[in-house]
């Protein structure tokens, strides 16, 4: 990669420990040494949670159209899933079930004592979407497998959420 970057007079990309496990091992061996083979275990990795496989090309795809390797038919569909799942994201958070809504409660197996949004309920641990998605009242779902799993991830991994 840096090698390609000098090629092209662009200043040399080095991961860092936020973007990828390669960004991790490289900071390790630079700032830790090593005494012994390096292993890494990424369950040790402070960002193990952001550095996950399913959210590879979100974290990815804009560093590589900047560096020239992702061109502008890949760029587009990148564009228009991640606007896709911030629209679901923001309809999510707008739409709210009443605490009254007996097939809602029904649904997610338990009375709700008071409103919440859809955003709110997907981020309880035994909801994922496809439970949402049979509440009536939520409609319309998404039906694209793909861009459910970036939403729903996005959702449960979200800071602080």
């Amino acid at each position: 990669m840096s090698a390609g970057c000098a090629v092209l007079g662009k200043e040399a990309w080095l991961p860092k420990r936020d973007e990828s496990y390669i960004g991790v091992m490289v900071d390790d061996l630079i700032t830790k040494g090593t005494n012994e083979p390096y292993r890494m275990f990424t369950s040790r990795a402070e960002y193990r949670l952001l550095l996950r496989e399913d959210n590879a090309d979100e974290r990815l795809t804009p560093k590589g159209r900047e560096l020239g390797l992702v061109d502008d038919e890949r760029w587009t569909a990148f564009q228009i899933k991640y606007k896709a799942a911030a629209q679901e994201k923001k309809r999510l958070k707008s739409t709210w079930i009443q605490a009254n809504d007996t097939q809602a409660s029904e649904i997610l197996g338990q009375t709700l004592n008071h409103e919440y949004s859809l955003l709110e309920l997907l981020k309880r641990p035994k909801v994922d979407y496809r439970i949402l998605s049979q509440i009536e009242s939520g409609q319309p779902f998404l039906t694209n497998t793909t861009l459910i799993g970036v939403v729903e991830n996005q959702i449960k991994y979200e800071v602080g959420s």
